[in-house]
């Protein structure tokens, strides 16, 4: 009973995070790699779903300063300032398993999202 209430809770708590989140529109750029996911129109996250070994991170008009990659459960997987922030940022995924995560963005202005990543790699 308690792995059913975990799970129901953990897939809410996901819903809720990118219930405000949409799919944009497939940009010429990153058709052949993916879906492109708007958040808010502040920040793109592309491929996602990661099918290769890296993913773009990219903000029209924010500075980003530092990313965050959590699994499932919440705990840490990647960590990484941005010193000097940059308005785009590939990451590497190599060392992720293949799996469902949460990206955290912040940006300069000490506003932040969070998406759901889904990393398929084969590994």
């Amino acid at each position: 009973m308690k792995k059913i209430f975990l799970t129901g809770f953990l897939f809410g708590f996901i819903f809720h995070l990118t219930a405000n989140t949409f799919m944009g529109s497939i940009d010429p750029e990153t058709k052949s790699q993916g879906k492109t996911e708007l958040l808010s129109e502040e920040f793109r996250v592309y491929p996602n779903p990661v099918t290769s070994q890296k993913f773009t991170i990219e903000s029209a008009n924010k500075l980003l300063t530092e990313i965050r990659i959590s699994n499932i459960a919440g705990k840490p997987v990647f960590h990484k300032k941005l010193n000097p922030a940059v308005t785009r940022l590939e990451v590497m995924t190599n060392e992720l398993p293949a799996g469902i995560y949460l990206l955290n963005i912040k940006a300069a202005d000490n506003t932040s999202k969070t998406v759901k990543l889904l990393v398929n790699t084969g590994k």
